[in-house]
């Protein structure tokens, strides 16, 4: 990771990594931070500041402090620590306590390393923070997250991957500066909020062309990538609800539900659409491999009514069932827990997302199966059939609270269900705890409202 500071000039951007190096001195708790101090004897030093301790008698001693800021493109070199050196026991010979600061944006070379190395060993009054060193300082300072976590953001909003993360400190504010390729960058302020266009005009007006050629808006390619997901949602839905016939049908629907989108949008988008047609009418082309189709069409937000549509219904079949089973370690199941599973999947499409991908206990526990003595196998198998229907029930529960699931699980015959869960500690010891709760939920239309919607009720006994 670099560090970039931003300037007309050397000497603009030795003056931003000056003010950075004051508000460093400033968070250790120094003093009479200044810039550009200019001595008696004609030295100038860019930062001074005063470190003030409390002797053992009570008294306060005032520590004079020193910073020499270099923010050229490469390594400094002997001359630069040597002329550091000089203006530190200028100071040093006036007070023994005082300590310098020798602040390198691209380094020192290894002369400089070879020489200051033992040199700071038994002076522990001088520092060198250089690149890396000064990279954590800044971290720290303006409370930055980690590199992975601003990696995520980049493509969480771009769906780009991100090439390189590096800093940049402009008008006392650091930056991430996020490289998708030698060409496209964008950048994000401190608080992990990723700056617009209108944003990057006002902030940097003169960013080197050489540098920075092509921004990419994060916000934009936010808002454009929702709105393509959501058009794609449509037209899956589209395609399996047999409503995508023509020109004005399509309209008609987008105008009645007031989508955010046009037709001319949607046609756009038809031929980046996987699984369906390319022009009108919108046809679902019947998928060879049924779990690839679920693994994309759960990409897309799914509209409740889709679980009622007789083209999806008929793609949770047996087929599907057995390719679910087999990434699952090939997984066993008697028909009835078949038969079982089938319904939850058929009623809730967050138990399919369950499910289409590998679970890592299922496969592990498949694998490793063969290392037990064959008297356990039935066992394993009980725990591996009990860990799939968890994700089953898992998802099921998370559907079965979205109000419109609510209507269209019961129309498939859910008239009520009820999810088991408990805390047990200490079992069969005197102090045992035993918590429950498992209420039985049903479905039932509210008569005295119109269109009488399906709500649920709560019962916890049978009677």
């Amino acid at each position: 990771m670099e560090l970039i500071i931003l300037g007309k000039n050397t000497k603009s951007k030795g003056a931003e990594l000056e003010k950075f190096c004051r508000r460093f001195f400033i968070k250790l708790g120094f003093r009479n931070s200044t810039l550009n101090f200019i001595a008696s004897g004609g030295n100038e030093y860019d930062v001074t500041a005063e470190k003030i301790v409390t002797k053992e008698d009570g008294t306060e001693e005032t520590i004079p402090i020193i910073a020499e800021c270099k923010a050229y493109n490469k390594p400094c070199e002997m001359t630069h620590w040597l002329k550091f050196l000089g203006k530190f026991h200028t100071v040093y010979s006036k007070n023994k306590l005082a300590e310098g600061y020798f602040v390198a944006l691209s380094d020192v070379n290894g002369n400089v390393w070879g020489a200051a190395t033992p040199f700071i060993e038994t002076n522990h009054n001088i520092h060198i923070i250089a690149k890396d060193a000064l990279i954590e300082y800044i971290q720290k300072e303006y409370n930055l997250c980690s590199v992975e976590n601003i990696r995520g953001i980049g493509e969480l909003y771009s769906n780009k991957v991100v090439d390189t993360v590096d800093l940049i400190l402009f008008d006392n504010q650091i930056y991430w500066l996020l490289r998708f390729n030698s060409k496209d960058f964008t950048i994000v302020k401190s608080d992990n909020a990723p700056i617009t266009s209108n944003e990057l005009k006002s902030i940097f007006p003169r960013l080197p062309k050489k540098s920075f050629y092509n921004f990419v808006d994060l916000i934009s390619e936010k808002e454009k990538f929702l709105r393509i997901t959501e058009i794609k949602s449509f037209i899956l839905y589209c395609a399996l609800n047999n409503c995508g016939n023509s020109e004005s049908e399509i309209k008609d629907i987008i105008e009645g539900r007031k989508f955010p989108f046009t037709y001319n949008e949607v046609v756009s988008i038809l031929k980046d659409t996987e699984f369906v047609s390319d022009t009108l009418p919108i046809k679902l082309i019947p998928p060879q491999k049924k779990l690839e189709f679920f693994r994309y069409f759960m990409l897309y937000p799914v509209y409740p009514s889709i679980i009622k549509s007789p083209e999806y219904q008929n793609l949770i079949n047996e087929c599907l069932l057995n390719e679910i089973l087999s990434i699952q370690g090939n997984l066993q199941l008697d028909s009835q827990k078949r038969n079982d599973a089938l319904f939850i999947l058929r009623v809730s499409p967050s138990a399919i997302c369950n499910v289409i991908f590998e679970d890592s206990f299922l496969v592990n526990a498949s694998r490793n199966s063969r290392l037990f003595n064959h008297k356990y196998h039935s066992k394993i198998q009980e725990q591996r059939e009990s860990k799939f229907f968890k994700l089953l029930i898992e998802g099921f529960g998370s559907d079965i609270h979205h109000q419109e699931l609510w209507k269209f699980a019961n129309e498939l015959g859910v008239s009520n269900y009820s999810i088991h869960s408990g805390l047990i500690v200490n079992k069969g010891l005197p102090n045992e705890i035993k918590i429950e709760h498992s209420p039985l939920v049903y479905f039932a239309p509210v008569e005295n409202i119109p269109s009488h919607p399906i709500i649920p009720f709560v019962r916890f006994d049978e009677s």
